[in-house]
C-alpha cells in the first residue's frame, strides 16, 4: 500500500507489484494505517474531532468514516479482530462499530499514554499511562484484565513496549525489565552499572541489547548488556556485556 501527499491510495500486488486499486482519499491520510481482510483503517482530524476513516482493503471503495467525541490528538488506531476500531488518545481509549458509527466503550485513563508505551496483540491493548505500572485491556469490552506491580522505579515517561513470546520487554533509557503477558507478574529486571543511560535497545531470538552510552564529553565507553529472555534469568555475561 503506497499512500501519496494528494491522498492517492493505491494497493499494489506483492506477487508482481501491479496496482490492485487506487483510489483518492481527502483528507489524506496522515497516520499509521491499520489492514485487516475486511478493513484499511486510518485516522483524520475532522471538525476538531478524531474520525475513524473505513476503506474496503479489497476493492477501494469507501466505506464510511466514524466521527468520534474525542478532541485530543490520536496516538495509535488498531482494528480488533471483530473488525471494530479501536482508538487511543492522550487520555482514553475507546472503541467503535464500523457500520453504525456508535461507540461500543470508553475508559478514561488518569495519565497520559504515550504511543511508544502502547502495544496491541489480537485482542488485548497493553499500555502504561503513569510510567510504573503496565495494564491489560481487553478490546472486546474494555475491560481491565489485569494491572501489574510496579515496574521501574521511578516514574518513566519513555517506556517502550516489544513483545517477544509470552513476555513483553519493557525499556527506558535507564531501567529494563520483562512482564508475563497472561498474568501481569514481573518476570525479571535488568541489572547494569549505576545510572546508565540506554539510547537503543534490540531484541533478538534471544537477547535483548541495550546500549549505555554515557553523555558526551566522557573519558568512559559505550556499553552493551546482554539480557537472555529465553530463561528470564536478567543479564548474561558476555564480551562487553560483564558489569563492571
Amino acid at each position: 500500500m503506497t499512500v501519496r501527499d494528494n491522498g492517492l491510495m493505491t494497493c499494489l500486488n506483492l506477487t508482481d507489484g501491479k496496482p490492485v486499486w487506487s483510489e483518492v482519499r481527502r483528507p489524506a491520510p496522515s497516520g499509521k494505517l491499520r489492514w485487516t481482510d475486511r478493513w484499511i483503517a486510518y485516522s483524520v482530524t475532522q471538525d476538531h474531532r478524531a474520525a475513524v476513516c473505513l476503506v474496503d482493503a479489497r476493492t477501494g471503495r469507501w466505506h464510511g468514516a466514524v466521527l468520534t467525541d474525542e478532541s485530543r490528538a490520536v496516538e495509535d488506531l488498531f482494528v480488533s479482530p471483530d473488525g471494530h476500531p479501536v482508538l487511543v488518545t492522550a487520555r482514553s481509549v475507546s472503541c467503535y462499530d464500523p457500520d453504525t458509527g456508535s461507540s461500543l466503550w470508553r475508559l478514561e485513563t488518569d495519565g497520559r499514554i504515550r504511543r511508544e508505551s502502547i502495544h496491541f496483540d489480537m485482542d488485548s491493548l497493553y499500555f502504561t499511562d503513569d510510567g510504573t505500572h503496565l495494564r491489560k485491556l481487553d478490546t472486546e469490552n474494555g475491560a481491565i484484565l489485569w494491572q501489574s506491580d510496579r515496574v521501574f522505579v521511578n516514574r518513566e515517561d519513555d517506556v517502550q513496549i516489544n513483545a517477544c513470546g509470552e513476555q513483553l520487554i519493557l525499556s527506558t533509557a535507564s531501567e529494563l525489565c520483562a512482564v508475563d503477558s497472561a498474568s501481569g507478574l514481573v518476570l525479571w529486571r535488568g541489572t547494569t552499572a549505576k545510572s546508565p543511560r540506554f539510547v537503543r535497545s534490540l531484541l533478538t531470538a534471544s537477547h535483548v541489547v541495550a546500549v549505555d552510552s554515557p553523555p558526551a564529553p566522557t573519558e568512559s565507553q559505550a556499553i552493551a548488556y546482554f539480557y537472555d529472555h529465553r530463561n528470564a534469568s536478567g543479564l548474561l555475561p558476555k564480551v562487553g556485556g560483564i558489569l563492571q
